[in-house]
């Protein structure tokens, strides 16, 4: 079945490579991507994270390229997880074509728990800890005072990869969707960008600079940034944030400054084997849907 592509999704998943592709897609000549990369416009359960809520507001995040003859694309990785989302954009657009990235979900819990700790949307650094807040968080309790992504705190619902695309594949024809295993996205990102482009039935632009994107980055001071966010309200903390990321210059400084590169120490091996055991279920049926043997995260 040929279907005429004008607009994609890539929905998800978080720290599963989506920054990076969405990077390498943004200066393809046939495409048009929103500016910011991830408007979460269609996830009405996330409005902490939307940038626009009518859909006149959604068409000006594409203003800067608008041209009828390209491809319209974005990449909001909250849209997997949102109960909405999918059937949102099905409504919208159902010949849109849609990109799923996914991660062991182990592995990508722990690097989610450091971005989130990274950008104060997470306050318990222990991830285990962390982990364990998830029954009380649904109560209420022990959230951090910035609440933008508070759904995001449930861990286990957000790794349940397997889950959610069965949810997508009752919307949308398998046909109209694209999977992608972040390792091999990693091992091959040329290799992966083309199969992109041939999804999308765009003619290659022959990149060859697939520089790495979003690598794991910590505050220089990080005691310093824990207590500020522990003890400074919200409202002030707010007020700061937004003047710091309101233009280039600023944040530039920021990220010159104060913020650091680091490798994540190991998960545990306890840990780890806890956690696989927790997915093992929806890790077999993830297998199932997309036709991946995914046998080496289950060990």
């Amino acid at each position: 079945m040929s279907i005429s592509c004008r607009r994609f999704f890539i929905v998800g998943g978080q720290r599963c490579g989506t920054s990076a592709l969405s990077a390498y897609l943004r200066n393809h000549p046939g495409i048009c991507f929103s500016t910011p990369k991830e408007p979460h416009y269609f996830a009405d359960d996330l409005p902490g994270v939307r940038v626009a809520e009518s859909e006149s507001d959604y068409q000006k995040l594409f203003r800067d390229c608008a041209d009828d003859n390209k491809v319209f694309g974005e990449g909001s990785t909250g849209y997997l997880q949102s109960s909405c989302a999918v059937s949102n954009i099905y409504q919208y657009d159902p010949q849109s074509r849609i990109i799923v990235m996914l991660r062991n979900p182990v592995d990508m819990l722990y690097s989610l728990h450091a971005h989130l700790l990274f950008r104060g949307f997470e306050e318990e650094r222990d991830f285990l800890k962390a982990w364990g807040l998830q029954a009380a968080r649904a109560k209420g309790e022990n959230l951090p005072s910035d609440h933008s992504l508070h759904p995001v705190l449930q861990y286990g619902q957000v790794g349940r990869f397997g889950d959610q695309v069965e949810k997508l594949l009752s919307i949308f024809p398998r046909d109209q969707v694209l999977f992608i295993l972040f390792d091999e996205f990693i091992q091959a990102p040329d290799a992966t960008y083309e199969s992109v482009l041939r999804f999308l039935d765009l003619e290659s632009d022959h990149r060859t600079n697939f520089e790495k994107v979003n690598d794991n980055r910590v505050l220089r001071f990080e005691r310093l940034a824990y207590l500020w966010r522990k003890v400074v309200p919200w409202s002030v903390k707010k007020k700061v944030r937004g003047t710091i990321f309101r233009n280039r210059y600023s944040r530039y400084a920021f990220n010159k400054f104060l913020v650091v590169k680091k490798h994540r120490n190991k998960l545990p091996g306890a840990t780890r084997k806890m956690l696989t055991q927790e997915f093992a279920d929806d890790i077999r049926k993830l297998e199932r849907l997309t036709g991946f043997s995914l046998e080496q995260w289950k060990s």
